[in-house]
């Protein structure tokens, strides 16, 4: 993560002002320790007000409105939230742990009436496994009640309920600063309502993402497939958008993309959707395999929610061994020695200067950190692995060709949203997947969509 200035503009005087420089010093305050022991690039400055005219050097577009000031604090910016995953998942391959892709979990694998593991329906090729063990954790996200639903064969009660989530992927706003405006619609909230949404705007890679919106989700979260600019709340919110920013003339094929997700909330007591505040953790013990679920809400709080849960597990099975470490032991690729990310970074364009471009140098860097040397060997083996996979994006071949060696990608979805971004900034360019069914066709891999 690196640090992200937010501006958040006021319009109502002093009262509203006096609300937030007191929040400002309050957080200070309560965060004093945040940049203890990290790497300068990670240091996370104090917030301070800002007077009308330094809001509008930052925003522009707010001349005509009743600015009267505003407050700058800082949050952090995650640069990929895929590939943080995947590097979880490889830390915990170098741990011991067996990692399997494509495979759902359909049920209990029950023996003489009792729970002794769960059994695997493997995507690739349709065959089923069983898989034994002492200890089943479901965190399984918005599929977390179903997935219990299937292990102990009747339905969760009461019902989890899930919140619709989204953010627009829109053209650079040209602003380098992420801001927030008050919008027209509501965010829910865990404490029995909602209260006024404010929209967020926020630069990311050359374009802007404008979020959160919310809405109701009913149905069964395995048959969510995303939202499209075409859905009816997707048109609200740009309408939303184009009423609460001075700047904003948006239309629906202005979105580029639609990032969009679940979220746990309470359960609907005739009122809004309620969302989460805190992760929750669960557990069944009743005589077969224990089950720990875990249900979180942020990705801030993963590793936490990880070590509670499996500290948790640990002592329904008895085990007395050596404390959670994931608090100090880093991720594989992760720059800990001599400088942290800015010194790889120079390392690495001093390296790469004659064979790249600087954008996609800060690319290979920031998704792979020291791995990335083992990514651009996959050159030795394709003469075109040091192409890009197209014009608009710094993803390169052997980012595919290291996925599909290295990253168990199977599937066309696999390389371009799952292990490389060649998806994220916008609609798939039907070319760009017909290459990527061709380099798995020719490595031997099954193509799917």
């Amino acid at each position: 993560v690196t640090p992200l200035p937010v501006v958040m503009p006021l319009f109502s005087g002093m009262g509203e002002r006096l609300v937030y420089r007191t929040a400002l010093a309050v957080n200070d305050f309560l965060s004093a320790g945040r940049n203890r022991g990290l790497p300068i690039e990670s240091l996370i400055p104090s917030g301070r007000a800002l007077s009308r005219r330094e809001c509008l050097d930052r925003i522009p577009e707010l001349e005509s409105t009743r600015l009267c000031g505003g407050v700058l604090y800082y949050d952090a910016h995650m640069y990929s939230s895929e590939r943080l995953v995947l590097a979880v998942v490889k830390g915990a391959v170098e741990a011991g742990a067996v990692v399997v892709n494509h495979a759902e979990c359909v049920g209990a694998l029950i023996q003489s009436g009792r729970r002794e593991g769960v059994e695997i329906l493997d995507g690739s090729s349709g065959s089923r496994l069983a898989v034994r063990g002492r200890l089943i954790v479901n965190a399984t996200g918005p599929g977390a009640a179903r997935l219990t639903s299937r292990l102990f064969g009747q339905p969760v009660s009461p019902p989890d309920r899930l919140s619709l989530a989204w953010n627009l992927v829109i053209k650079s706003t040209g602003h380098d600063v992420a801001f927030a405006l008050p919008g027209t619609g509501a965010t829910p909230t865990g404490k029995g309502g909602s209260r006024p949404r404010r929209l967020f705007f926020v630069p990311w890679r050359g374009r802007t993402l404008v979020g959160t919106g919310h809405g109701h989700f009913e149905g069964n979260p395995g048959d969510f497939r995303g939202m499209d600019r075409d859905h009816p709340a997707i048109r609200e919110f740009i309408d939303e958008v184009n009423g609460s920013w001075p700047g904003g003339e948006l239309h629906a094929a202005d979105a580029y993309l639609v990032h969009s997700g679940l979220l746990p909330a309470h359960p609907n007591k005739g009122g809004e959707v309620q969302l989460r505040r805190r992760h929750v953790l669960t557990e069944v013990t009743d005589g077969g395999v224990p089950v720990v679920t875990a249900t979180t809400v942020k990705f801030t709080a993963a590793r936490r929610v990880a070590e509670q849960a499996i500290d948790r597990a640990c002592e329904i099975l008895g085990h007395r061994g050596t404390a959670c470490r994931t608090t100090t032991v880093p991720l594989p690729g992760a720059p800990v020695d001599g400088g942290g990310m800015p010194a790889l970074l120079g390392e690495a364009h001093r390296a790469l200067a004659g064979r790249f471009g600087a954008d996609v140098i800060d690319h290979l860097v920031r998704s792979y950190g020291t791995c990335y040397p083992e990514v651009l060997a996959c050159a030795d083996a394709d003469s075109s692995a040091d192409d890009r996979v197209s014009s608009d994006s710094p993803v390169l071949r052997s980012q595919w060709l290291y996925a599909i060696r290295h990253e168990m990608a199977g599937t066309a979805d696999d390389l371009l949203l799952r292990r490389t971004e060649s998806g994220a900034r916008g609609p798939v360019d039907p070319a760009i997947r017909q290459q990527a069914e061709q380099l798995l066709a020719e490595t031997g891999q099954e193509v799917s969509r």
